[in-house]
């Protein structure tokens, strides 16, 4: 029986996505590798967070999660850790809006600052774990999807006309809706699931359901195809691709802008298709109504899902790497 414990700090609720689907969906494969397993939540005021470090006891393994901390914090958290861990999975030293010539402010001070304070750092690809400082040891971990939950609902794709979804947070939704708008020609039916509506009077037709954590697998699995349109900036390079393996692991075929980790998750035509920034949707999109392609492309999403992105194979890898940088330290 393992006899050392790892405890995960996180900047937010369950629902919170880094937190979900990082920390939250590891919990039950972690028990097996640590003889104890807690996730603590960072108190936000400054009053809180004092009393919190003055209270917190010693550590085997400790993961900071995404958030950046201050340097106090973090000298606090190295006095009480045999291992500190920075986990991300975004580019946390920049802003979603920001351009793409790389930044020297104050947040990628923070985040260098995170990275060198710590024994292992843990980044969601690897253009993030490019941006970790030389010299920091670095592991990579997509953030894994439980295929076991996210599975195809059995239905066979023999429809010549296509569902096609997009599933995301509001702050995405006008490149979804530039997308939809462009590929509404088709006449399929087009559904947004998200916790922002369209705006109103928008001319495409779009079927809107808000997202919620209980209609979130019914509703993918309701997708014949899924979008996932990106523009192309430092902030979008770093992100997961999270939402392709959702998708995938349901048997939806994916259609995602050529950038970041997209290219990484998806193999163009065999799992999915990738869209070069500045290029037309439509055309490949239109390809997708053919259902014998749908279905066979599908299938092989699944399993892109499944042989690389799977949760017990993912964290198991990593609770390895952990394990082995611990011991090394004793």
């Amino acid at each position: 029986m393992p006899t050392t414990e790892i405890t995960w700090l996180t900047q937010g609720g369950a629902t919170l996505p880094s937190v979900r689907f990082r920390v939250e969906a590891l919990r039950h494969v972690a028990a097996e590798y640590f003889s104890g397993v807690r996730v603590t939540r960072l108190p936000k005021s400054l009053f809180q967070r004092v009393a919190f470090y003055a209270s917190l006891s010693s550590m085997d393994i400790c993961v900071i999660q995404k958030r950046l901390l201050s340097g106090m914090e973090l000298s606090i958290l190295r006095k009480k850790s045999k291992l500190l861990v920075y986990d991300f999975d975004d580019a946390v030293w920049t802003e979603q809006e920001a351009p793409m010539p790389p930044e020297s402010g104050q947040h990628r001070k923070e985040f260098c600052r995170a990275c060198k304070s710590v024994d292992l750092v843990v980044a969601g690809n690897a253009y993030l774990a490019a941006a970790v400082p030389d010299g920091v040891p670095r592991v990579i971990m997509p953030s894994p999807i439980d295929t076991g939950i996210y599975c195809p609902a059995g239905n066979e794709a023999t429809s010549t006309v296509p569902v096609i979804g997009w599933m995301g947070t509001g702050s995405y939704l006008p490149q979804a809706m530039q997308v939809f708008g462009e590929i509404a020609a088709l006449g399929c039916p087009m559904h947004v699931v998200s916790n922002r509506e369209p705006e109103p009077g928008t001319a495409t037709p779009v079927t809107f359901t808000r997202w919620s954590p209980d209609n979130e697998l019914a509703l993918l699995q309701g997708f014949d195809v899924g979008l996932m349109p990106l523009e192309d900036t430092i902030y979008t390079r770093g992100k997961g691709g999270f939402k392709l393996l959702q998708y995938m692991a349901c048997g939806v075929v994916p259609v995602a802008s050529a950038v970041g980790m997209n290219r990484e998750i998806i193999t163009d035509g065999v799992d999915g298709f990738l869209v070069e920034p500045g290029k037309p949707w439509l055309p490949v999109v239109e390809r997708l109504k053919d259902p014998a392609l749908r279905a066979r492309m599908g299938l092989a999403a699944r399993q892109t899902a499944v042989e690389r992105f799977d949760l017990r194979k993912v964290a198991s890898g990593l609770f390895t790497q952990i394990l082995e940088h611990y011991r090394s330290k004793l």
